[in-house]
Protein backbone atom coordinates (compact mmCIF):
# COMPACT_ATOMS: atom_id res chain seq x y z
CA UNK A 1 0.00 0.00 0.00
CA UNK A 2 1.25 3.41 -1.19
CA UNK A 3 -0.51 5.70 1.26
CA UNK A 4 -1.58 4.90 4.92
CA UNK A 5 -5.24 4.97 6.26
CA UNK A 6 -4.78 8.64 7.40
CA UNK A 7 -3.11 9.85 4.51
CA UNK A 8 -5.85 8.58 2.03
CA UNK A 9 -8.54 10.00 4.10
CA UNK A 10 -6.55 13.29 4.29
CA UNK A 11 -6.75 13.14 0.61
CA UNK A 12 -10.14 12.06 0.25
CA UNK A 13 -11.38 14.84 2.95
CA UNK A 14 -8.96 18.05 0.74
CA UNK A 15 -10.24 16.66 -2.35
CA UNK A 16 -14.23 16.91 -1.56
CA UNK A 17 -13.62 20.29 -0.05
CA UNK A 18 -12.24 21.25 -3.50
CA UNK A 19 -15.02 19.39 -5.23
CA UNK A 20 -17.81 21.41 -3.25
CA UNK A 21 -15.78 24.61 -4.03
CA UNK A 22 -15.74 24.98 -7.09
CA UNK A 23 -17.98 21.94 -8.60
CA UNK A 24 -16.14 19.73 -10.34
CA UNK A 25 -15.09 16.36 -9.81
CA UNK A 26 -11.43 15.52 -8.10
CA UNK A 27 -9.75 12.50 -8.65
CA UNK A 28 -6.49 11.72 -7.50
CA UNK A 29 -4.08 8.67 -8.92
CA UNK A 30 -1.55 7.33 -7.03
CA UNK A 31 0.90 5.15 -8.89
CA UNK A 32 3.98 3.56 -7.91
CA UNK A 33 6.32 4.65 -10.63
CA UNK A 34 6.03 7.33 -13.59
CA UNK A 35 7.39 6.79 -16.57
CA UNK A 36 10.86 5.39 -17.77
CA UNK A 37 11.45 8.33 -20.04
CA UNK A 38 12.74 6.32 -22.95
CA UNK A 39 12.78 9.58 -25.33
CA UNK A 40 15.58 11.37 -23.12
CA UNK A 41 18.79 10.27 -24.23
CA UNK A 42 18.06 10.65 -28.00
CA UNK A 43 16.36 14.41 -26.93
CA UNK A 44 19.68 14.85 -24.99
CA UNK A 45 21.56 13.94 -27.91
CA UNK A 46 19.30 16.53 -30.14
CA UNK A 47 19.99 19.12 -28.11
CA UNK A 48 23.83 18.56 -27.57
CA UNK A 49 23.98 18.48 -31.69
CA UNK A 50 22.55 21.71 -31.87
CA UNK A 51 24.28 23.18 -29.27
CA UNK A 52 27.63 22.00 -30.27
CA UNK A 53 26.47 23.57 -33.91
CA UNK A 54 25.30 26.51 -32.66
CA UNK A 55 29.32 27.03 -30.88
CA UNK A 56 30.87 26.62 -34.35
CA UNK A 57 28.57 28.99 -35.68
CA UNK A 58 29.14 31.97 -33.61
CA UNK A 59 33.01 30.69 -33.59
CA UNK A 60 33.33 30.79 -36.80
CA UNK A 61 31.37 34.87 -36.79
CA UNK A 62 33.67 35.73 -33.93
CA UNK A 63 36.99 34.78 -35.78
CA UNK A 64 35.98 36.88 -38.88
CA UNK A 65 35.72 39.76 -37.12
Amino acid sequence: MLLSKAEADAITGRSAQLESRVGVQVIAAIIGKADAHVELPWKAFALGAVLSGLAVVVADLWSTR
